[in-house]
């Protein structure tokens, strides 16, 4: 049966973040002028998808780069640990607004250890500084748990709304995050040479990077450093819909950055 192709505005069988990988390289093809239409059709996982044009059809594999964190034991992407913060203080705020709250609260938050035995003691000292800073505008931050960097902490800004923020206490320089890329993006290009198998030489790997604190010269460092970047035809950073080129035996491809100042 021939399989259906992908339009541009049409997914098929991707997932929302695949989706946004897969529309901003398409822009990418766009703009290197290609002569022909450029079509997408449905893989067989692997790979996810097909593209083609000027007379050539590659395999597409997309994927994403996160980084990790150790809660306790356990490793969690940041974006799960961002996550899983909000829906903890969300459920202290709802608390707090059926005892009337009054003003705009911040939590600096980090679940280290043992975070869920830690949930109900946490929970009680941010119902009580709220209750006790009810009629203050604004109010020194108090220490919750923990040693920096890994505490928790809250504070009150002001009375423009009533509400409870979560800001997690994870940040990290950009150098950090450049120098951890390396082993991250060997990971994930170990994975997809592995379920690609035979078809690497000729896949392009979309990386949509979910990764906070690394910048585009970080990662052409980190792409330079790989050495499993050669065994695809294309390997390409997408952030925030943009196609950033790290590697491709098409040479003209390649992102071609700035020299830093």
């Amino acid at each position: 049966m021939r399989k259906r192709e992908i339009a541009p505005d049409s997914p098929i069988g991707l997932r929302a973040d695949e989706e946004a990988s897969r529309n901003a390289f398409h822009r990418f093809l766009e703009g290197q002028a290609c002569s022909t239409s450029i079509t997408w059709r449905q893989g067989e996982d692997p790979p996810d998808s097909y593209v083609a044009f000027g007379g050539n059809e590659y395999p597409v594999e997309m994927t994403s780069v996160v980084e990790q964190h150790l809660v306790g034991k356990k490793p969690i992407s940041r974006v799960g640990l961002h996550d899983s913060l909000m829906r903890f203080v969300k459920r202290v705020e709802d608390t707090a607004r059926q005892k009337g709250l009054h003003g705009w609260y911040i939590v600096s938050a980090w679940p280290t250890g043992d975070f869920l035995g830690m949930a109900d003691e946490l929970k009680r000292k941010i119902l009580d500084y709220v209750d006790t800073t009810r009629h203050q505008v604004t109010s020194e931050e108090r220490h919750l748990l923990g040693r920096w960097p890994d505490r928790w902490t809250i504070s009150k800004i002001g009375t423009q709304h009533d509400a409870i923020q979560s800001v997690p206490t994870t940040a990290k320089w950009v150098a950090e995050g450049n120098e951890e890329l390396p082993e991250l993006l060997h990971e994930r290009l170990s994975s997809k040479k592995d379920t690609l198998s035979h078809l690497a030489p000729s896949s392009i790997v979309l990386l949509a990077d979910r990764h906070l604190f690394a910048d585009p010269q970080g990662w052409a460092y980190a792409a330079s450093k790989c050495k499993l970047v050669p065994e695809f035809h294309t390997v390409a950073r997408i952030s925030n819909m943009d196609c950033q080129v790290l590697f491709s035996r098409n040479h003209n491809w390649v992102t071609q950055l700035p020299p830093e100042d």
